[in-house]
C-alpha cells in the first residue's frame, strides 16, 4: 500500500508539473500570439507602394512620351477622357449629358489637372501613384488567402509588371480601375471571413438565451464591410459600367465559403450591401457626373472646344 500511494504521489506530481505552463498562461501570462503581426504587414505594405511608385515613376522618365499626355504604349480612350475631364473643368457637359462612358475617372483626370495645370508628366506622375497602390492591395490579399511568401511574391510581380506600369502612366481608366478590382476581392475575401467568424459563433449564441432577435442582428464587422462592400461596388461601376456585374456574383461568392454562412445572413448582408451600392452609386453619379452645366451648353461646340483645348496642349 505504501508502495502503490508513493507511485500516486509520484504521477500527480509529474502531472501538475506538466499542466503548470498552462496553468500560469490561465492566471494572466501573455497567450500564444495568434495570426499575424500586423505592424510587420503595414510596414511591408507601405515599402511595396514607395517602391511600386518609385518603379512607376522612372518607367515614365525613361519613355519617349513623358511629355505627352497620351502614352503610346496604351493609347485606349485617354484622349476622351482627356476631353471629359476638360469640359469638368469648364463646367460643361460631354456627350450631350448622355452617360456614354463612366464618368468617376473623367473627374479624377479633372482634379489630377487642377492641381498641376497642363503638365503631361506631372499628371501622368500622379496618376502613376494611383496605379501603384495595386502593388499592397495585392499583399493584404495574398497575406488572406495564403501566406506571407506567397502575398510577397505576387505584390513584387506587380511592381515590376511592364503592362501595370504602362497601365499605370496612361491616362486611361484602367489606371484607377485596376487597383479597384484588386480592393473589391480583399473587401470580399474579408466579408466572406466575417461571416465565416459569425457562423462559428453561432452555436455558442444559440444558447445564450438572447432569443431571435440577437439572430437577427448583423454583428458590426459584417454591416461595415457589407457597406465598404457596396460603395466599392458603387465607384467601380461608375469607372467601368461592367463592374457592376459583380454584384449577382456576391452571394453565390460568400455561399462558397465553409463554414457556409447562414442564408439569413447572407440574405441581410447582400442588401446592406446592395443599398450601399445604390445611395454611392446614385450621389457619387449626381455629384461626378452630367449635372454640371446648362442644357443650353450641350451643343456640338462642347466637344470641339475640348478638342481645341486638348491641341493647344499638347506638344508638338
Amino acid at each position: 500500500m505504501t508502495e502503490r500511494r508513493a507511485g500516486a504521489d509520484r504521477m500527480k506530481t509529474r502531472a501538475s508539473r506538466s499542466g503548470a505552463p498552462s496553468a500560469r498562461a490561465g492566471s494572466g501570462a501573455r497567450p500564444p500570439a495568434r495570426g499575424r503581426p500586423w505592424t510587420r504587414d503595414a510596414v511591408i505594405a507601405a515599402g511595396l507602394f514607395a517602391l511600386a511608385a518609385l518603379a512607376r515613376v522612372l518607367f515614365l522618365r525613361g519613355t519617349i512620351d513623358r511629355d505627352l499626355p497620351f502614352s503610346v504604349f496604351y493609347y485606349g480612350d485617354s484622349r476622351v477622357y482627356r476631353e471629359f475631364a476638360l469640359a469638368i473643368l469648364r463646367g460643361e457637359l460631354y456627350d450631350n449629358g448622355i452617360p456614354f462612358h463612366p464618368p468617376l475617372f473623367a473627374w479624377v483626370l479633372s482634379r489630377v489637372i487642377a492641381a498641376v495645370g497642363e503638365n503631361p508628366y506631372a499628371m501622368r506622375a500622379l496618376l502613376a501613384l494611383l496605379g501603384a497602390t495595386v502593388a499592397p492591395l495585392t499583399y493584404l490579399l495574398g497575406l488572406r488567402l495564403w501566406g506571407r511568401s506567397v502575398a510577397l511574391t505576387g505584390a513584387l510581380l506587380t511592381v515590376f509588371s511592364f503592362g501595370l506600369c504602362v497601365t499605370a502612366v496612361s491616362a486611361n481608366v484602367e489606371t484607377v480601375y485596376i487597383p479597384m478590382l484588386v480592393a473589391q476581392a480583399l473587401l470580399l475575401t474579408m466579408l466572406g471571413d466575417a461571416l465565416e467568424r459569425d457562423a462559428s459563433a453561432a452555436g455558442g449564441r444559440a444558447g445564450d438565451g438572447d432569443g431571435p432577435r440577437a439572430r437577427w442582428r448583423l454583428p458590426r464587422e459584417v454591416v461595415a464591410l457589407a457597406a465598404a462592400n457596396g460603395a466599392l461596388l458603387g465607384l467601380g461601376s461608375l469607372t467601368r459600367a461592367e463592374h457592376l456585374l459583380l454584384m449577382p456574383l456576391v452571394p453565390a461568392m460568400l455561399a462558397l465559403r465553409r463554414p457556409r454562412p447562414s442564408w439569413r445572413r447572407l440574405v441581410q448582408s447582400t442588401s446592406v450591401l446592395g443599398r450601399h451600392l445604390d445611395i454611392w452609386r446614385s450621389s457619387q453619379q449626381t455629384r461626378h457626373g452630367f449635372t454640371t452645366g446648362s442644357a443650353s451648353s450641350t451643343t456640338p461646340s462642347t466637344r470641339k472646344s475640348g478638342r481645341r483645348a486638348l491641341t493647344c496642349s499638347t506638344p508638338s
